[in-house]
């Protein structure tokens, strides 16, 4: 009994094993038919691919990955090829085909008659001698630089661009006579066949350098402003403007003399005496022209200047002295009497002590300090004074200063002591006295 359940067991087994097995075929077939199918698609589309008919899309790329990993897994064998998004991570572009860059198209040929030709010919040998001639030049190789111009201007007589490149080889040679000849028949070669205007500019300035290296001034400024009439150019103004200054400083240098400085101003010391003021004063001038380093001239002028009345100009005069030498007393005086008449009495009084500082026995200061405080004394508040005084910048700014004006409340009435305990500073009592001086602060 044992065996024959044994026996029917393993028969029922070898008949579900066998229907099993053969469903199981039926499967595995099918499934190889769809993965030749695919296989046999995804090897068309490589195909045409490496055949440059398309490139793929990203979706078709990612599908084809699927197709080549499921077709892998099915037949056991590695369909991904060597560099394939698999191995690198995307698929290269195909290579593009190199661009051939398009051939120059051929000039056209131009048909001249025998004599434009020649003319023609003549020109290209004339270029061709100056570009030796250029590298020579810059080879400062002057001598054979002047030889090739001289074959360019044979070839071609009419273009002036090689005179003006003779120029500037003369011109490093330092034979400025030269340039200027080589220049005068380059204009007028350019005059006849009508050159370029910017061209002979250029040959006008190099000639006006020329004359500058020759120190012709004054021919080098003809030769710039006729420059600037056949081509405006600002780096040639600027010449132009240096070398008017320059002119005018040469001319007053030329002009000084001390000899007929000194006659001048005697002849100026003969009309003063004579009373004749006004007369006097063109010879203190041309003095000051003749020897303008000679502080006493101006000085002279400004004492005929004061006799005149004219104040002022006087002033500017002795200014003028104390310039050329600040220790000038006699200046410094002069200057201190007309700040008196003009009624400026704060800066007659410094100007006074500056002169005592210097000289400190000289009469004229001293005379003049006494002078001008007695009229500080007896004019006491002049008004007309004060509205002048209050015109000048530095009596605003000493009125300005909070610690002076505390100082003449306490001096007017407040706490007295702290005002005079305030004068004995030397700068503060000297603002002050300035301002007393000028009128604007009066003394009971």
């Amino acid at each position: 009994m044992r065996l024959r359940l044994v026996f029917a067991a393993s028969r029922r087994w070898r008949a579900v094993g066998a229907s099993t097995r053969r469903r199981r075929r039926s499967v595995a077939r099918r499934r190889i038919r769809g993965v030749d199918g695919a296989a046999a698609a995804a090897r068309a589309t490589l195909t045409r691919d490496r055949a440059g008919e398309r490139t793929p899309s990203t979706r078709e790329t990612h599908s084809h990955e699927r197709r080549s990993q499921v077709m892998s897994l099915a037949l056991g064998i590695n369909l991904q090829q060597p560099g394939s998004a698999q191995d690198a991570g995307t698929a290269p572009p195909p290579p593009q085909p190199p661009k051939k860059e398009p051939e120059p198209e051929p000039e056209p040929e131009i048909e001249r008659t025998p004599e434009e030709q020649k003319a023609y010919d003549q020109k290209q040998l004339a270029l061709a001698h100056k570009a030796k001639g250029n590298a020579a030049y810059k080879k400062r190789d002057f001598d054979a630089a002047l030889k090739h111009y001289d074959d360019a201007i044979a070839a071609d007589p009419g273009d002036v661009t090689y005179r003006n490149n003779k120029c500037a080889v003369h011109f490093e040679k330092k034979d400025y006579e030269s340039v200027l000849s080589e220049g005068r028949e380059a204009i007028k070669v350019g005059r006849e066949h009508r050159a370029d205007y910017e061209l002979v500019h250029k040959i006008y300035v190099r000639m006006g350098k020329a004359k500058m290296k020759q120190g012709d001034l004054e021919g080098a400024l003809e030769e710039f402003n006729n420059a600037q009439v056949e081509h405006r150019d600002k780096a040639t103004e600027r010449l132009v403007k240096n070398l008017e200054m320059d002119i005018k400083k040469k001319k007053r240098e030329a002009y000084i003399d001390p000899a007929k400085a000194l006659e001048e101003k005697e002849k100026g010391n003969v009309k003063f005496r004579e009373g004749k003021f006004s007369e006097s004063v063109p010879f203190y001038e041309e003095a000051m022209k003749r020897d303008p380093k000679n502080p006493a001239y101006p000085n002279n002028l400004a004492a005929a200047l004061t006799k005149l009345g004219n104040f002022a100009a006087a002033k500017q005069a002795c200014e003028k002295a104390l310039e050329l030498d600040e220790k000038y007393v006699k200046a410094i005086a002069k200057k201190g009497d007309l700040e008196m008449l003009m009624k400026e009495y704060h800066k007659a009084i410094e100007t006074y002590k500056k002169g005592l500082t210097i000289e400190p026995a000289n009469a004229a200061c001293k005379q003049g300090l006494q002078r001008v405080q007695t009229a500080i004394y007896n004019e006491g508040g002049d008004k007309g004074r004060a509205e002048q005084a209050m015109k000048d910048p530095e009596i605003q700014a000493i009125l300005q200063d909070p610690m002076v004006r505390q100082v003449i409340q306490d001096l007017s009435g407040g706490n007295g002591a702290a005002g005079q305990q305030a004068m004995n500073d030397p700068v503060m009592r000297g603002k002050i006295e300035k301002l007393i001086a000028s009128g604007v602060l009066q003394t009971k």
